[in-house]
């Protein structure tokens, strides 16, 4: 299986990720306008990117005759449906610049959070889940 699309996927939601880290200077949001269009456009690339690796990498992967394929496929594909509704509460709690700025610390804790999740998901399916599907699927 060609893996190619989903790692420059990857690539551009990392970038988008540094971006808003660049924004975010120890407990101050530089531009919280900035950081908000950034934040909907990396959310709106991370669910389109959720939903191609739902319809094209898991099911194939979970039906595998590889155990070890399967097995990761499965926990990973569980675990992605916790990722994407954590998603959707956290882009709904700071769904305006102006609600950024009302309580920064807690925003830039919790993205924090969110962005080393997300930063440990692409390593976990680039290092493990990718090299095995391009290999067996």
């Amino acid at each position: 299986m060609d893996m190619l699309s989903f790692i420059n996927q990857h690539k551009d939601i990392s970038d988008s990720i540094r971006q808003i880290n660049a924004l975010i200077k120890g407990d101050i949001v530089k531009n919280a306008i900035e950081v908000r269009k950034l934040l909907s456009d990396l959310i709106e690339r991370l669910s389109i990117h959720l939903i191609m690796e739902d319809k094209n990498i898991y099911p194939k992967a979970a039906s595998s005759n590889n155990p070890e394929l399967k097995i990761m496929a499965i926990k990973l594909q569980s675990e992605m449906l916790n990722t994407g509704q954590k998603l959707k509460d956290y882009s709904a709690r700071w769904s305006s610049p102006a609600r950024i700025n009302e309580d920064q610390s807690s925003f830039i804790s919790e993205t924090n959070i969110i962005f080393s999740n997300i930063e440990k998901r692409i390593l976990a399916e680039e290092k493990e889940l990718y090299p095995l599907c391009m290999k067996l699927l």
